[in-house]
């Protein structure tokens, strides 16, 4: 017979951060799991809590890390990707200096790495680029000429350690709200996982700082630890799609070279986004199969509660 909790509310909310990770492998520590949940809640309450899920069965722990009954093996998993992380982690950052140096960039993170250390040893690796104002088109023109004369780019059946040179971001448009779906929570886990790949954290919290307003009702105690700017909302003005001089050149161009899949969802949705400041190229966009999946999970998941 099942207790029925004076808690279900926060419990739920439990389930729902660890059912999301779930989907990835990613089993998760109590530090981890209270910073991504939903509810605002004192640190040694939600022990309390997270401890009765476990006395009940809805939750187990292993190794300090808490995960769904026959999850266990996601242990590994998870310590394994740390180990490929760490590696592609050293080619990032081997490869990072020289690409800001020859191009427009400001800051290169690594990105979809849901979770921390959390990549898959055969994929490939996604950049996130910072660039100077107005330089975005360069940018990507420089980097992805650079990459493919180093053998860098990925191909079909060759993404391992490859560079995906996707998405490109002025250092003046920093505010994603307009590029999440609603809901969006893989979107928002893409963003918290970002790491940057030169001085820890510089431009991380500028990023943090400009989507604060809208992250921080999503993950209240996340927020308690990392400390960022007034939450203020941010006031960067829609702009126009107008390039100047050699971002013009370099943008029809590229837009010659573009697959016609990418022609064809272009600025359509959130999945590709070409403008003077934001370069999305998602072409492959699965944030709404993750999220059915997510919302199977819960269900799955809240039926032990």
């Amino acid at each position: 017979m099942k207790i029925k909790s004076d808690n279900i509310e926060l419990e739920k909310a439990i389930v729902k951060t660890m059912a999301f990770f779930d989907l990835f492998s990613y089993p998760l520590t109590s530090l981890e799991i209270w910073q991504y949940l939903s509810i605002d809640i004192d640190y040694k309450e939600f022990q309390s809590i997270l401890n009765s899920l476990r006395l009940r069965a809805v939750v187990f722990k292993q190794a300090g890390y808490y995960f769904f009954p026959d999850r266990a093996e996601i242990i590994q998993i998870r310590k394994k990707r740390y180990n490929y992380f760490q590696q592609k982690l050293k080619l990032i950052k081997k490869w990072s200096g020289f690409f800001k140096f020859i191009s427009g960039a400001k800051a290169i993170f690594i990105g979809n790495i849901i979770g921390t250390n959390n990549l898959r040893r055969e994929g490939d690796i996604d950049l996130f680029v910072i660039c100077k104002e107005n330089q975005v088109w360069r940018t990507r023109f420089i980097l992805t000429l650079v990459a493919k004369l180093f053998g860098l780019r990925p191909s079909r059946g060759q993404e391992k350690d490859k560079f995906c040179l996707s998405f490109f971001a002025s250092q003046k448009a920093l505010d994603f709200s307009n590029l999440r779906l609603d809901p969006d929570p893989y979107f928002s886990f893409w963003l918290l996982g970002l790491r940057e790949a030169g001085k820890k954290d510089k431009y991380f919290n500028k990023v943090l700082t400009a989507n604060n307003y809208w992250l921080k009702n999503e993950f209240p105690n996340y927020f308690k630890i990392f400390k960022v700017e007034d939450d203020l909302k941010s006031n960067e003005a829609k702009e126009e799609f107008v390039l100047k001089g050699l971002e013009k050149k370099l943008y029809k161009l590229q837009w010659k070279l573009f697959p016609q899949e990418i022609k064809s969802k272009a600025n359509k949705s959130t999945e590709v986004v070409l403008g003077p400041q934001i370069l999305k190229l998602h072409v492959l966009d699965r944030r709404q199969e993750f999220y059915n999946k997510y919302l199977r999970n819960i269900k799955k998941y809240e039926s032990f509660l």
